[in-house]
């Protein structure tokens, strides 16, 4: 059960980093600095990071309890939920939330669970400790009688599914992009060899013709991509007749021969 509860959280988070990526439009093959998730579940999936990075392709799973630096929450009253229960309250309750801090409401209704917690309209805050209302400007809040709102702030993309989120940092430095572009080179190589038919053990050589930041790639990553791709060669030779690729914005003439 301890094993299933892990790797059924590893799913979820790995879900909601991919959602995070393509909404952002960002290719799975371009590595990402880190991905931030909740502190409090380091003692279950703290020994499943490498799973979780290779899995993402990002460099570091960094725990956290602290979210404030990464996105903000609010929160607005679901109207066809609460409408129902608070009646001639409603429009009282969503002008206390739109005034309200909303970190202290989410924190309240997370620790009630169920039983929904009492909530001032004119101070717009939780009452702690109490379950009733005392007077006729309270009101029992339930989980379902809002919505939460997230909003990244810049250079991050978050996904949310109930209680569990997955922060990813999309701030991508020379080196990210670069090995980006050779990942690309990779896969492009691949895909040739696949074309024609060679063998999964056949050894090629690789020639391209591309802009100076394709050649500082295959410069920096060279041993990487002939050892992912079998190349014994990898060369930079201008080839009229070779295909021309897209790694990422840089066209590329690739060519791949079978030694």
């Amino acid at each position: 059960e301890a094993l299933e509860r892990k790797m059924d959280l590893v799913r979820v988070l790995v879900g909601l980093g991919r959602g995070a990526r393509e909404k952002e439009r960002i290719k799975v093959r371009q590595p990402l600095p880190a991905v931030i998730v909740d502190g409090e579940y380091e003692p279950l999936i703290g020994d499943m990071t490498g799973l979780i990075k290779e899995e993402l392709n990002i460099k570091e799973v960094v725990f956290t309890n602290d979210t404030t630096k990464y996105f903000d929450m609010s929160v607005k009253p679901d109207f066809r939920v609460a409408g129902k229960a608070l009646g001639a309250n409603m429009k009282a309750f969503a002008a206390s939330l739109a005034r309200a801090g909303s970190a202290a409401l989410i924190a309240a209704l997370d620790n009630a669970g169920e039983s929904g917690v009492v909530w001032s309209l004119t101070d717009a805050a939780v009452r702690a400790g109490r379950t009733e209302p005392a007077s006729g400007d309270e009101v029992v809040i339930e989980k379902d009688y809002i919505t939460v709102q997230i909003d990244a702030k810049e250079g991050f993309a978050v996904a949310i599914e109930k209680d569990v989120f997955a922060i990813l940092d999309t701030t991508l430095t020379d080196e990210l992009v670069r090995e980006g572009i050779a990942r690309e080179f990779i896969s492009k190589i691949q895909q040739i060899r696949k074309q024609i038919n060679l063998e999964m053990m056949d050894r090629v050589r690789v020639a391209y013709d591309g802009d100076a930041e394709v050649s500082a790639v295959a410069h920096a990553y060279g041993e990487y991509i002939k050892k992912e791709t079998l190349a014994e060669v990898l060369v930079a030779e201008k080839d009229g007749a070779a295909q021309t690729y897209d790694l990422n914005g840089h066209e590329t003439a690739i060519r791949v021969e079978k030694v």
